[in-house]
């Protein structure tokens, strides 16, 4: 599935989405929103691992090593076409939460963004936080939780 359906799929799901090129990209817009204050921060990321320029290994790290002025950890999707159980655990060792392989069926994107959902849920200091995504790189989109789950206003 390529970025173009990711995105309008996404957004058809009541997914407010943010898009990035690469992986820099990407950072730059987690430092914005995120700066914007606590309603305004990333919740989750769909995050393609072959990127140009900073690829979403390297972006995931950075993440993860970040002082953001954030509370919220985005979730963060890996989206890659290499199956291996040694990218697997690259992925996964760079700090993302969750291995997904290309090409990504729309069963596949649900049961990922409600894992994502559910990690939100289940750790409450994330309940006020409004949704946002971003979507990084050619075959990758971020995404959070539908506004309609939230409580309080969507962006």
């Amino acid at each position: 599935m390529n970025q173009k359906m990711m995105v309008m799929l996404c957004r058809k799901l009541g997914y407010e989405l943010l898009v990035a090129g690469n992986g820099v990209e990407a950072l730059a817009t987690l430092e914005r929103e995120a700066a914007k204050g606590p309603g305004s921060e990333i919740q989750c990321i769909l995050m393609d691992a072959s990127m140009d320029v900073m690829d979403g290994l390297e972006c995931t790290r950075v993440i993860r090593a970040s002082q953001l002025p954030t509370r919220t950890r985005p979730f963060i999707i890996a989206l890659t076409a290499n199956v291996t159980s040694e990218y697997q655990a690259a992925c996964l060792t760079a700090g993302m939460d969750l291995f997904t392989s290309k090409p990504v069926s729309v069963e596949e994107l649900m049961q990922a963004l409600r894992a994502a959902h559910q990690w939100h849920t289940d750790n409450p200091r994330h309940e006020q936080q409004r949704s946002r995504s971003i979507n990084a790189g050619p075959h990758s989109t971020l995404a959070p939780p539908p506004q309609h789950t939230r409580s309080n206003s969507a962006s």
